[in-house]
């Protein structure tokens, strides 16, 4: 069993950096992604110095090397024999904080840059891109604008990607201080026929732990109220919580529970129960104190004594908590 913790693009094709914890593995044999439930093919062994590469015929317990031939295996995957599965833990990966916009300086850059953008999310899981198709948008997020400038130097410098990057905007998100219910109904004709679907909704503040969603969604509705209803609702309740009612911003550390949803003998519809449920979501919001969050980080920080005033003044200034010095 090994873990794939790094992967660096090569103009030979990725090299996947991993630890072995058990057993051993020789060049030239096909083992199993248990992650991802599929089969690879590990060409070579190389053992890292540096730009320094020696070639290894197999790997074994506690070695770190790089193998190369994976197609479809990134960083915290588990790779393991063909006839004994095992997942190893998965490493995490802290969410984005800052975003900007970039796009690239000539047209024939596009292709290029998009391409580029896939070797870089490979090489470092904490970087994010998005593309939207409807505003012809490109951005990309990461932990920080050092961050961000080191991503856009990669693309000029090592990739020959011309570009240009935008300011940089906070990946801010919203939640509740207190708790509210309200009732949404969606009473219209559409497409030529008749939608009616009324909606009750609790929102309240909520601490999600490891591995859970930000928002938890909980159906307390009594009543015959059909299945396919009740997953319309709940996928009215996710899709309103991507845009918070501050400032547009995700939802997070929510607790929403359906209490009721009524149907139309006649004219009940999925689209009647998304839309009455996005209605009361969004008013109960409203109602329950939103508050906006700002991405907290815990940073330690390292400097000789004589520069221990002005490092302490700096943070200050930018709304550092200070808890502790040695």
């Amino acid at each position: 069993s090994a873990l794939v913790f790094k992967i660096v693009s090569d103009k030979h094709g990725d090299l996947n950096f991993v630890r072995v914890y058990s057993g051993k593995i020789a060049a030239g044999t096909r083992i199993f992604n248990s992650t991802q439930r599929t089969k690879e093919n590990l060409a070579r062994i190389w053992e890292m110095h540096a730009k320094q590469r020696i070639k290894r015929d197999e790997a074994s317990t506690g070695d770190i090397v790089a193998f190369v031939g994976l197609n479809k295996s990134i960083t915290g995957d588990t790779l393991c024999e063909m006839r004994e599965h095992i997942v190893l833990e998965r490493l995490e990966f802290p969410k984005p904080v800052i975003t900007m916009s970039i796009e690239p300086d000539t047209g024939n850059d596009k292709q290029k840059l998009a391409d580029a953008l896939v070797v870089l999310k490979r090489e470092d899981p904490s970087f994010f891109f998005n593309y939207d198709p409807e505003t012809g948008q490109s951005t990309i997020s990461g932990m920080g604008e050092l961050h961000l400038e080191i991503i856009s130097h990669k693309l000029t410098r090592d990739m020959n990607v011309g570009v240009r990057i935008g300011k940089p905007s906070v990946a801010y998100k919203e939640t509740v201080g207190g708790h509210a219910t309200a009732e949404g109904s969606f009473i219209r004709q559409m497409g030529g026929r008749d939608h009616n679907a009324v909606v009750e909704l609790k929102v309240e503040p909520f601490t999600p732990e490891v591995g859970d969603l930000p928002v938890h969604y909980e159906d307390k509705a009594d009543g015959e109220l059909q299945e396919i209803y009740r997953r319309a609702i709940e996928e009215g309740v996710r899709d309103a919580a991507t845009s918070g009612s501050l400032a547009g911003y995700p939802i997070s550390n929510l607790r929403v529970t359906l209490l009721r949803g009524v149907e139309h003998p006649e004219h009940s519809s999925e689209l009647a129960f998304a839309q009455a449920a996005r209605v009361a979501f969004d008013e109960a919001v409203t109602n329950a104190t939103p508050m906006l969050l700002e991405p907290v980080m815990n940073v330690h920080v390292t400097t000789p004594e004589e520069f221990f005033g002005p490092v302490s003044n700096d943070l200050t200034k930018r709304r550092g908590l200070i808890h502790e010095t040695l």
